[in-house]
């Protein structure tokens, strides 16, 4: 694959990855609990936060992403679109084996996400199609596939999925049982190995960004 990320994206992308998924909710929870700040306006800022941080952070990488999508944007949709088709293929099995499993179950983070956008108006659904596909896929698809790929192509895919489905679900370690963490997790696999299968075909982190931008409106839109 072409467009390696650079000592320095990657150094300060794993840095910023650290503080994004083990500091900036504790931080956002501290906030709400002090000055009573709705939960939905420290999300949305969380949200505006890393859309930033990863634009400066991962600025040469997207630039030359920007730059390979430009050539070729028929293929981008095109793959962007099978990704999704493919992923709505592999969540809609993964939802009726998770059902047989637990007819109880609740996907306590889509849960959230909806109630916020209910309390917040138009804010959470930018935030969430705007801003958050850029973030999580420079971090998922980026720093971690695209990073690990020419020396360890299988750990990439194995790491980029995991980790994409283990960001998810942290905030509700303790909440869930053992088996309703467990089946969170599952249900987030077929995203991660969809998108990293495009940006594999297309060799540009912009076409998981439109396949998570579509997920997100979509998923924003039916609520």
């Amino acid at each position: 694959m072409s467009n390696p990320l650079r000592k320095s994206e990657i150094t300060w992308g794993c840095i910023y990855a650290f503080i994004q998924f083990f500091v900036l909710g504790d931080i956002a929870y501290i906030l709400y609990y002090l000055w009573d700040i709705p939960l939905w306006c420290l999300q949305v800022g969380i949200f505006a936060l890393n859309f930033l941080c990863t634009i400066i952070i991962f600025r040469r990488f997207l630039a030359n992403a920007c730059a390979t999508a430009l050539q070729k944007p028929l293929r981008i949709l095109v793959y962007a679109i099978i990704g999704l088709l493919l992923y709505f293929a592999g969540n809609f099995w993964m939802s009726i084996l998770i059902m047989l499993i637990r007819p109880d179950y609740l996907n306590l983070n889509d849960a959230s996400i909806s109630e916020m956008a209910q309390q917040s108006g138009i804010w959470m659904t930018v935030g969430t199609v705007l801003f958050v596909p850029l973030a999580e896929e420079a971090v998922f698809r980026g720093l971690c596939f695209r990073g690990i790929y020419d020396r360890h192509p299988v750990l990439a895919w194995i790491l980029s999925v995991c980790l994409f489905s283990a960001a998810h679900i942290l905030g509700y370690i303790g909440i869930y049982d053992p088996v309703m963490l467990l089946l969170a997790f599952l249900q987030y696999i077929p995203a991660g190995i969809c998108l990293a299968f495009i940006y594999k075909k297309t060799n540009t982190i912009i076409t998981p960004i439109l396949m998570h931008t579509l997920i997100n409106l979509i998923g924003m839109t039916v609520r």
